[in-house]
């Protein structure tokens, strides 16, 4: 969610916020350009791993599933998922 615009939460993790929402941008880029492809941004959340650590609410399959089904399905390209629905930018 650090990505998107619709939050802004004090300016926390400026770096990081920027570096994404360049990407969100450059997906929609190749989203409008490559017109027999279909692109998407998808966040699997905060997930327990390595990295998420034991806190994170999320166990592994349920974001593993989420992608599986995003890339095995028809949907409407240069958009941003999170838990099978489109996020908002």
């Amino acid at each position: 969610m650090m990505s998107s615009l619709t939050r802004f939460d004090n300016g926390v993790c400026p770096a990081y916020r920027i570096s994404k929402t360049a990407l969100n941008m450059y997906l929609k880029t190749l989203a409008d350009r490559l017109k027999n492809i279909t692109v998407s941004a998808f966040d699997p959340g905060w997930v327990k791993t390595d990295m998420g650590g034991p806190q994170a609410p999320r166990e592994p399959e349920f974001p593993a599933k989420e992608l599986y089904e995003l890339v095995t399905r028809s949907h409407p390209t240069g958009n941003f998922w999170f838990a099978g629905r489109i996020r908002p930018w």
